[in-house]
Formats: C-alpha cells, structure tokens, sequence
C-alpha cells in the first residue's frame, strides 16, 4: 500500500491559489484489488454536518457507481460518540437545558484499526486497512485530543490520503502531519485553531487546500465542496459533478473564493498567514 512517505510537502512547482501541491494523478487505485477503504475520525461533541456532508457524498458515489468501496466509523472506545458539546464538556453558548443530540455507532477502536494497519489484516468483517481517513472538527476538538491526535500521528505513514473539515485541521496540526504544509481550517475561529500549527503555512482566504495527499477545508459546509473536488481529482470531474447534481447541490468550485475570510476578519491575526483582499499569499 502506498503510504504518506510518496507525498511530502510541496515547496517548488506550486500552482496558483490554495491547491498548491494538488497531486496530479489519482492518489489511489478506484478499480484496484482491494477496495478503497474510507475511516472517519469520531470524538464527542464532532460537528454533525463536518460527518454526513462528507459522508453523504462517498455514499452516493458508492450507490451510483460501480466502485468498490468500504467505510469504517473510528473512536477512542466502542461506544457509540455524541454531536452533544454539553456531554463533551464544552457548555458553549446553548440553554442548559438544551438537549439535541445525534449519535453516531463505532466500528472499531483506534487501537484495533492500528493493529489491522500494522498486520495488513483484513478484520472480523472483511474491512482491512484505512486507505482515506476523513477527519471532523467540532466544539470536541478544544477538549482532551491526545487519543485522536496519537492515533493520527500513527496512522498517517500507512494512509494515501487524508481529508479533515473545519477544525479537524487542528489535530492534524498537533499530530505534526501538516507541518511544513498549506492548510486552512474554520474562518470563525482562526486564532485559536491556528495557534495549534505554528509550523504550518495557513492559508487565510481559502475555501480549501490540497497540499500532496492532504485536503484541509474550511468552516462546516465548506468540507462538502472539499469533498466533492476530493472525489473530481481521484475519481473524475464528471463523475463528481453528477453526484452533485444527484443530491441538487450547487458546489462551490473556487478553492480560493471564500467570502468567510472578510467575514471574520481573519488577516492579521495571531497565527494568520492569510492573504488581504485581493493579494495572494
């Protein structure tokens, strides 16, 4: 299996935008022996939309096309992770007595799916090891991260791609992946998940970025557009675009058009790397 070792931080050669560093050919086998094996990183109180956005897309490309593909739901512990930021720790702004909550099941542990990367193994149910790991961010994300971010660190030299939303950037940046790389992460709360990634090249105005086998986007919604070019550039354009008209979504195709970074106002701020209107990075 070809793992991160092939795609190292793009530094020479960049095209223009936030998708410096775009892998120019497929990073995996869509037709290959085995079938493409998507995990998805879970922890309490994970951004319910930073999930099914993404995983809606992979959902209808398994359903409308002859792929092989398998998807595997990862977590600290078997038991089923809560959206829920209260039961997370995190009170954020909602009423105390706020209580509305989803629930996601857990296939494997992280431990478990390491010892299966490790052994080449194929499981008790045929699932072997994860070729993409999708990571969420969340309120969660500003809790206790060592299990997520160990299990990311452990992870990535097996793993031919990664995908993270919002501030799942940040465990990405503490487990040292993206280091010496350009990412982006949610526009609201860019001073804080920035301070995450000293050594990373944030990309300010960016809708998303692809650097080597890395995908990070920004804020919620933004990791379905990421998604979908996610699927363009290892499955087809065409094919990225009839899943989008399918599900009657508008995708936004600009990875450097992003509105969000006036919005919040995030140049010139502490860990901000962002480009002014108007100006590249």
């Amino acid at each position: 299996m070809s793992g991160s070792t092939d795609q190292q931080p793009t530094t020479n050669g960049a095209t223009n935008g936030a998708t410096n560093g775009a892998p120019t050919k497929p990073l995996f086998e869509i037709q290959g022996p085995n079938p493409v094996h998507y995990g998805v990183l879970l922890f309490p109180g994970f951004q319910a939309l930073d999930v099914f956005g993404p995983l809606d897309v992979f959902n209808s490309l398994s359903m409308l096309y002859h792929y092989p593909i398998k998807m595997t739901m990862l977590a600290k512990t078997s038991k089923a992770v809560e959206t829920s930021h209260q039961r997370a720790g995190n009170q954020m702004f909602s009423h105390p007595e706020t209580d509305c909550s989803q629930s996601m099941q857990i296939d494997r542990t992280f431990e478990e799916q390491l010892k299966i990367q490790e052994t080449g193994s194929h499981g008790d149910n045929g699932k072997g090891p994860i070729d993409v790991l999708i990571v969420p961010g969340g309120v969660g994300t500003r809790n206790d991260m060592n299990a997520e971010i160990d299990f990311v660190k452990r992870m990535y030299p097996s793993l031919k791609a990664v995908l993270s939303v919002c501030t799942g950037a940040t465990i990405l940046a503490r487990a040292g992946v993206l280091d010496g790389r350009r990412a982006t992460t949610n526009k609201r709360a860019w001073e804080w998940a920035t301070s995450n990634g000293p050594k990373v090249n944030w990309i300010g105005e960016a809708r998303w970025v692809v650097d080597g086998n890395i995908t990070t986007s920004s804020g919620i919604s933004a990791g379905v557009d990421a998604t979908y070019a996610f699927v363009s550039a290892n499955y087809g354009e065409t094919i990225a675009q009839e899943l989008a008209d399918s599900a009657e979504y508008v995708r936004w195709t600009d990875a450097d058009h992003d509105p969000f970074a006036n919005r919040w106002n995030v140049w010139g701020r502490r860990g901000s790397l962002a480009k002014e209107p108007g100006k590249k990075a």
